[in-house]
């Protein structure tokens, strides 16, 4: 993992299906140039003040955001508490770049 700092993961995310691997789930920046996706995009909004927000694809296929919940990161896990699945939630960060956010599948 590039780093474990919750500067690095912080901002808006979006997945990337496409350039997943057998073993990891890939998020990048909205700005990434990326082919149409037929089911939308999801994404995560990481907010710098610890809250975050989970969007999906709405009525028009522009991204919709849900809920908003709370972040932080405990070592190499991304722990995100409420939003739009309530309880916590920890997803695994295999790596953590400015342009691009992996988590582990489990």
């Amino acid at each position: 993992m590039a780093s474990s700092e919750p500067r690095g993961v912080a901002g808006s995310w979006v997945r990337a299906r496409e350039q997943d691997t057998d073993l990891d789930e890939v998020y990048v920046r909205p700005d990434t140039p990326l082919p149409p996706s037929r089911m939308g995009r999801t994404g995560l909004e990481l907010r710098e003040d610890g809250s975050f927000r989970e969007t999906a694809p709405g009525p028009t296929d522009a991204p919709e955001g849900g809920p908003a919940g709370s972040w932080s990161v405990d070592g190499e896990h991304l722990v995100l508490r409420g939003g739009s699945e309530r309880g916590e939630r920890k997803l695994r960060i295999s790596e953590v770049t400015p342009e691009r956010l992996s988590f582990r599948r489990t």
